[in-house]
């Protein structure tokens, strides 16, 4: 699992799914998800939205505008960052 996480790192600022992400290294979507929970505490999605929101909030404090870091890390509005 150390290599999904990295896998996750490495492409934050492009969509995930946990279909692809599961396919990439041979488990089933159910058994991928099985395995990441019990691994992470978290469903993949979650931890894709917290990663993000971690690295975005460092930006912020860095000085960059909210609209541009909410759609550097793909989502579609401000708004929804927000809300995220």
């Amino acid at each position: 699992m150390y290599n999904v996480l990295k896998y996750i790192h490495e492409n934050i600022n492009t969509r995930l799914s946990v279909e692809e992400t599961a396919e990439i290294f041979g488990y089933s979507k159910w058994h991928f998800c099985r395995k990441f929970h019990k691994m992470t505490n978290l469903t993949f999605s979650d931890y894709v939205r917290h990663y993000r929101i971690q690295l975005a909030a460092i930006e912020i404090l860095q000085g960059k505008k909210i609209t541009e870091v909410a759609l550097s890390f793909g989502y579609d509005t401000v708004g929804g960052f927000n809300k995220a």
